[in-house]
C-alpha cells in the first residue's frame, strides 16, 4: 500500500463510521417520533382535566400510566427491531471495510483466512446468532431504551399527582422525548453511545484481531480534526505510534471505566482509529521506528511523538474553541 492509498482508507474509514453514525441518528429520529406520538394519543390527550385545564388525580388518569408500557412494548417490537437490522448491517460494513484495508496492505492470501475468526469473535461478542441478535444479548439490550421508559413514566406520574396543567404536561412530555435536538435526550443519549463509541470499538477491535494475526506493531493515529477535538487526541493527531506506546495511552478527559487503550484510543465519543501500518511504512513515515523493531527503543529512551501544545492552542483560536463550553 502507498501513501497515497493509505491516506484514502484513511479518509474512507472516517467517513464510513460518520455515515454510519449518521443513519442511525435518522433512526432514532424515526423512533422518538413513534414513541412520542403513541404516548400522546394514547396518554397525554385521555387524560382528564378540570374546568381549569389541569390534570385531574383519578383512577382514570393512574390506569392511564400503563399506556407508557404499552408505548414501549411497541417500539421493541417495531422500532427496536428495525434499528437493530440497522445495527447488523453497520457491523457487516465495519467488518467489510477492514477487510479490504488489511487486503490491500497484506494482501488478499494472508487477510482472508483470519476473517472468519474476526466475524466470531464479534458475534460472541455483540451477542448475534447467525445474522440475528440474540435474546437479552448486548446489542438487544443496547436498544431497549429502559432508562427513556423509566424517565417518560416518572414524568407522566408527576402530571397526575401533581395535577399539572394540561399544556404543560404536553410540554414536559415533548421536551423529555425530543430534548436538545435528539441527541442528547434520554433517548439520545443511549443512541450517542452506540453509534459514536460502538462503531469505533467495532472498528477498533475488528482491526486489532487481524493486525494481530498479521502481527502488524505500528499504527497511525488517525481521524482528523474537528471544533471540539480534545487535547489528548490534537496531541496524537497524525503520528505513528508503536504498539507499546498505544498500550500506555491515557487520555485525562472522558475515559471511560476499563480503559482500554486499542478500543476506547480517546475516550468517549473518540472519532480517532488505529490504521496499522507494516513496518516498512512505519520507519518510512518515523524513522525511529526502526528502534523498536530492533528491541532498543527502550535503551535509547524514544518518547512518543506529540504535536505543540503551542500550535494547538493557535489552530484551537482560529476555530474558535471554547474550553468552557467545548470537550
Amino acid at each position: 500500500m502507498t501513501k497515497q492509498e493509505l491516506k484514502q482508507f484513511t479518509d474512507k474509514r472516517t467517513n464510513l463510521i460518520e455515515s454510519l453514525i449518521d443513519l442511525m441518528g435518522d433512526r432514532i429520529k424515526k423512533n422518538q417520533k413513534a414513541v412520542l406520538e403513541r404516548i400522546l394519543e394514547n396518554f397525554v390527550e385521555k387524560l382528564d382535566t378540570d374546568e381549569n385545564g389541569k390534570v385531574i388525580n383519578n383512577d382514570k388518569n393512574r390506569k392511564l400510566l400503563f399506556q407508557i408500557d404499552d408505548a414501549f412494548k411497541e417500539y421493541r417490537k417495531k422500532e427496536a427491531v428495525e434499528t437493530i437490522q440497522l445495527l447488523l448491517k453497520s457491523i457487516n460494513k465495519i467488518m467489510t471495510f477492514n477487510q479490504q484495508y488489511f487486503t490491500a496492505m497484506e494482501g488478499k492470501a494472508a487477510v482472508l483466512p483470519i476473517m472468519p475468526k474476526v466475524k466470531e469473535f464479534m458475534k460472541q461478542w455483540l451477542g448475534i446468532k447467525g445474522d440475528v441478535a440474540e435474546p437479552n444479548g448486548y446489542i438487544e439490550r443496547l436498544v431497549q431504551s429502559d432508562a427513556a421508559k423509566i424517565a417518560l413514566k416518572n414524568t407522566a406520574m408527576k402530571i397526575v399527582i401533581g395535577q399539572e396543567g394540561f399544556e404543560n404536561a404536553l410540554t414536559q412530555v415533548r421536551e423529555l422525548v425530543n430534548k436538545n435536538n435528539f441527541m442528547f435526550g434520554e433517548f439520545g443519549n443511549h443512541a450517542r453511545s452506540f453509534t459514536y463509541d460502538l462503531y469505533s470499538q467495532i472498528d477498533r477491535a475488528t482491526a486489532d484481531v487481524v493486525r494481530n494475526d498479521l502481527k502488524l506493531s505500528f499504527a497511525i493515529y488517525e481521524g482528523g480534526i474537528i471544533k471540539t477535538s480534545r487535547l489528548f487526541c490534537e496531541e496524537h493527531e497524525g503520528h505513528v505510534y508503536h504498539v507499546s506506546e498505544i498500550m500506555q495511552f491515557d487520555p485525562k478527559e472522558a475515559k471511560p471505566p476499563n480503559y482500554n487503550p486499542l478500543t476506547d484510543l480517546g475516550g468517549y465519543n473518540c472519532r480517532h482509529h488505529l490504521n496499522w501500518i507494516s513496518n516498512v511504512m512505519a520507519k518510512s513515515l518515523r524513522p525511529d521506528a526502526q528502534y523498536f523493531i530492533d528491541g532498543t527503543a527502550e535503551e535509547k529512551d524514544i518518547k512518543p511523538p506529540l504535536n505543540s501544545i503551542d500550535e494547538i492552542e493557535k489552530e484551537r483560536k482560529k476555530r474558535g474553541f471554547n474550553e468552557q463550553t467545548d470537550f
